[in-house]
């Protein structure tokens, strides 16, 4: 049996205006289910990180008045240098190594730099 037979039988079973709504109503709702699915994971991302932090890699040094004029840049809200960290990680047998990049903790809000959530 072909597919446009199996249809053909379909739509003969189909009887009235009325048999359209529940297959509009199963195709409203897994739209809505897919929306609300990709609007949760999105939220879900920009809870995870709440802060844009862009890192640049050059070969110079990066000074106090590069920095200020950095943060005068219109979109950008705050300026702080990466500080990369060496580090050695092992776990039971295993281990790692692997650089660590972090910030000046007040460049945070809220007190983080305190060890306040």
């Amino acid at each position: 049996m072909r597919i446009s037979d199996i249809a053909r039988i379909a739509s003969k079973t189909l009887k009235g205006r009325w048999a359209a709504v529940p297959i509009a109503a199963a195709a409203i709702s897994m739209f809505c289910l897919c929306y609300a699915g990709a609007i949760i994971t999105t939220v879900g991302e920009e809870k995870s990180k709440p802060y844009e932090l862009s890192v640049a890699g050059g070969s110079g040094k990066l000074t106090d008045e590069n920095i200020a004029g950095v943060s005068k840049l219109p979109g950008v809200s705050a300026v702080t240098p990466a500080i990369d960290v060496p580090a050695k990680i092992a776990i039971g047998e295993r281990s790692a190594e692997l650089v660590l990049s972090g910030i000046r903790a007040s460049y945070l809000s809220g007190g983080l730099e305190n060890g306040v959530m």
